[in-house]
């Protein structure tokens, strides 16, 4: 198809309101590295449609680096992230770095590793990757980008993280007044309440600190606070006897109990992961938990609304202990809830079983299997 039809041809069909001509439009499209259609792609960037400027993006990471840098820079400062994402990619994949291609990636966790990883490496010449960041749809990556562009002493970008200020939460904004301040940018402005931007108070004693001086704390049904170095070690000593250890989010910075992470995730940023990740079939459903892709015959029935869980995880989930014999208030929550719903958690089987299912014998013991199970 691509050699039937010149690439004006296949833009125009990226507009048609046919899902299937668009793909495969964008497919053919992505597969030209004809010079000649260089200066059509250039001008595709700007167009009005936004399949059109993705796909024109994409397709520019078939040339070579020294004819397309300008555009594909450009591109990563677009109003739309999907065009900014595939200019991430686009220079990535030119410049062989696998991290700058994460940072195109549409889970933020992608994104922000790969920020990490660039940092790592001291790669100050992606400086134009970590201003575009600073606009992430994510507050997690913009974070991210202002802790970049302090770590690598970045000093052009100053500018950008002044634009992004006014839209910035009170939190961001404390991030990117830091980063100002450690690139010699002096911070006039104060907030709400008088402080200064770049100090915000421990949810403790008020002292003011900067962001990268204070901790990050959240636990389950609870808004996370800011705590410094004092009272964050006071809250660890008070939740280790009944439920371990803290442990910190490499995606959000924020500390959560060591049994709430699940393959490296917080529950926060395994929520927006979730999010993300793409639809299944209708036979299927994604696992709330574990995220895994399952048959519908497997799904818990006390799973909660909007949030579907495997049989596996529905048993995890009832059994999340930091120490024994300690339960968590999550899963206390979560084994009161399928209660008042009308099903218990069979031991013995490990599933979820109506109320109507239980044995009744003379031990209080034999209530907890289900009939079947019952010799």
């Amino acid at each position: 198809m691509s050699e039937e039809l010149d690439p004006r041809e296949l833009l125009e069909q990226l507009r048609s309101h046919d899902t299937a001509l668009r793909q495969e439009a964008s497919r053919h499209l992505q597969s030209i590295s004809d010079p000649s259609a260089l200066p059509l792609l250039a001008e595709a960037i700007n167009d009005d449609d936004l399949s059109v400027r993705i796909a024109a993006v994409s397709t520019l990471s078939n040339y070579d680096l020294e004819l397309v840098q300008e555009q594909l820079e450009q591109a990563l400062f677009d109003d739309e992230w999907e065009v900014q994402w595939a200019a991430m990619k686009g220079l990535g994949s030119l410049h062989k770095e696998t991290s700058l291609r994460h940072m195109g990636d549409r889970l933020p966790e992608k994104r922000v590793s790969g920020i990490q990883s660039l940092v790592k490496k001291k790669a100050r010449h992606f400086e134009k990757a970590f201003q575009a960041s600073l606009d992430d749809e994510s507050d997690d990556v913009r974070k991210a980008a202002a802790w970049a562009i302090m770590e690598l002493h970045l000093y052009d970008s100053a500018e950008a993280l002044q634009e992004q200020m006014s839209d910035a939460s009170r939190e961001l904004k404390a991030w990117f007044a830091e980063a100002l301040l450690q690139l010699g940018v002096p911070i006039q402005e104060r907030d709400e309440e008088g402080q200064p931007l770049h100090l915000q108070p421990c949810a403790e004693c008020n002292h003011l600190l900067p962001p990268t001086q204070l901790h990050r704390l959240s636990r389950w049904n609870h808004d996370p606070i800011l705590l410094c170095q004092f009272h964050f070690e006071e809250q660890t000593e008070k939740l280790e006897p009944f439920e371990g250890k803290f442990k910190k989010c490499k995606t959000c910075m924020t500390h959560w109990p060591k049994y709430d992470f699940i393959d490296g995730g917080c529950p926060s940023c395994r929520e927006q992961r979730f999010i993300n990740l793409p639809q299944l079939p209708d036979d299927q459903f994604r696992c709330f938990r574990c995220q895994k892709s399952f048959p519908e015959r497997s799904q818990s029935p006390a799973s909660a609304p909007g949030e579907p869980i495997c049989t596996r995880c529905a048993h995890g989930m009832a059994q999340l202990s930091g120490k024994q014999p300690f339960l968590s208030n999550r899963a206390t929550h979560f084994l009161s809830t399928a209660f008042e719903n009308g099903y218990f958690l069979c031991e013995k089987s490990r599933y979820f079983k109506p109320l109507d299912e239980m044995a009744v014998g003379e031990d209080f013991r034999d209530e907890c299997v289900s009939k079947e199970y019952v010799k």
